[in-house]
Formats: C-alpha cells, sequence, structure tokens
C-alpha cells in the first residue's frame, strides 16, 4: 500500500469513527421519536396537580405545572429523572397536553399531563433533573 493509499485509509477511519461518536452524542441527547433535546440551565419545578382536568398551562420560568396520571408524590416533595416526552402535539389553542414519565429519586414512577405553549416553555427532556412537589 503506497503513503498516500494509507493516509487516505487512516483519514476514512477516523472520518467514521468520529461520525459514529457523533451519532451516540446525539442518540444519547434525543427523546424516544428522536427529536433532539437540550436540557435547561437551572433545575426546573414540577407542581403536580391531583384533582380534575390538567391546570392552567405553564408560564416562563422554572415552575412547570402538571397533572398526575398515574403515581403520588410524597408530601414533602422530591427530585426525579425525566424519563419521556410524548403525545405533544398542540390543541387548537396551541397548547400542548405533554405526556411525561417521571422516575423519582425514591424509585417509583410519576406519569404527568404538563400543559404548555411550547413556543414560550420547553418541553420536560428526557434525562433532564426536576424537583416534583405536590400542589
Amino acid at each position: 500500500m503506497t503513503r498516500s493509499r494509507t493516509w487516505a485509509v487512516g483519514a476514512f477511519a477516523l472520518l467514521a469513527l468520529g461520525g459514529a461518536s457523533l451519532a451516540a452524542v446525539l442518540l444519547a441527547n434525543s427523546d424516544e421519536q428522536g427529536r433532539p433535546v437540550a436540557a435547561p440551565p437551572s433545575m426546573r419545578t414540577v407542581i403536580a396537580y391531583t384533582a380534575g382536568a390538567d391546570p392552567a398551562p405553564s408560564e416562563p420560568g422554572l415552575t412547570l405545572r402538571t397533572r398526575i396520571v398515574r403515581g403520588r408524590v410524597p408530601a414533602n416533595g422530591v427530585q426525579g429523572t425525566v424519563l419521556t416526552d410524548e403525545d405533544c402535539a398542540p390543541d387548537a389553542s396551541g397548547i400542548s397536553h405533554c405526556l411525561n414519565k417521571i422516575r423519582l429519586a425514591n424509585g417509583t414512577r410519576l406519569v404527568v399531563r404538563h400543559p404548555h405553549d411550547m413556543h414560550m416553555i420547553p418541553c420536560l427532556a428526557p434525562g433532564e433533573r426536576v424537583s416534583v412537589t405536590p400542589a
């Protein structure tokens, strides 16, 4: 093999390895549908309501309003990790009612609906750490 051909094969191998590494990073930072996600700069607080219809949509800031679909939040609150972000199609008013599964620090899972305007409030992102508090 000539020197230039050896260099070309080596360069191709490095590019392939770099591409595989980039793909792994992108997959690790995407939700179940492959959409890219960005972690917010600060931990957000999820206020979990238990009764009735969805609460009013979340407003800009670090506090999000959700309705519990399944599970319970300890009375004193707990931290958790968002596992999923699903069912995010907006309604006729432009409000999404995303379905999120959250693994709580005590090992239990919580499923919530998060009403929000995705143009103003980012979805809860898989891998995001949140503080969960009962309403």
